[in-house]
Formats: C-alpha cells, sequence, structure tokens
C-alpha cells in the first residue's frame, strides 16, 4: 500500500503565546515528527464533498480523504498543509484499529 503514497503533507499544532502586550496572539508550528509524511489524497467532488447552503453561500464540510501511515501525533487539534494550503482536519478514522494506517477526512481552512 505504501507505493500508492504518491503525495506528502505535514501537519502543524497550535500555539498560543504573548505578544508583547499581554494578549494572546495564535501561531501554527510544524509538528516536528510529522512533516513531509507520504500520503494519498483523494479529493471529493459534489454530493461527495457534503455541499450545503448556508446564508445563500454553497459551503462544504470536507475537501478529501488523505490516506497515511498511523500516527498517535495526528488529532483532530492539528491542522494538515499540502501546498501551501491549510487543511482542517474532519475526522480520522483508524484504518481496521490495527495502528498502521489511518484516513483523514479534511476541508480547506478559511
Amino acid at each position: 500500500m505504501r507505493h500508492l503514497f504518491n503525495s506528502k503533507i505535514s501537519f502543524q499544532k497550535l500555539t498560543i503565546v504573548k505578544n508583547d502586550y499581554g494578549s494572546d496572539t495564535k501561531t501554527w508550528a510544524d509538528i516536528d515528527d510529522l512533516t513531509n509524511i507520504p500520503c494519498r489524497i483523494n479529493w471529493f467532488t459534489g454530493i461527495r464533498r457534503r455541499e450545503f447552503i448556508n446564508n445563500g453561500k454553497v459551503e462544504w464540510e470536507r475537501d478529501g480523504a488523505v490516506y497515511c501511515g498511523y500516527s498517535t501525533g495526528i488529532t483532530m487539534v492539528n491542522r494538515g498543509v499540502y501546498k501551501n494550503k491549510n487543511y482542517d482536519i474532519v475526522n480520522i478514522a483508524n484504518f481496521d484499529e490495527l495502528d498502521k494506517y489511518m484516513t483523514l477526512n479534511i476541508k480547506r481552512s478559511s
């Protein structure tokens, strides 16, 4: 299955630091062991994207599925970065509960 992983994705975690004025500043930082991870991405179209209308604007719940090796370091509070675009993780599935491969449903960050 690994030979099907023809793309690479990196994962980031949210970090909150205080700025010079004492206010919280949110920044995203790469997770050390989770950069350039081999993966396969299947992009969804149409109804598979779970499209819906919100205030007259078409929105969607997910853009695609990322298939990659299993890692406990990837959670739904992280985000993925693929080709310099940020993606929120909508759902995570541990394939057959074997701790070998996982599927992540992702959507483009707003």
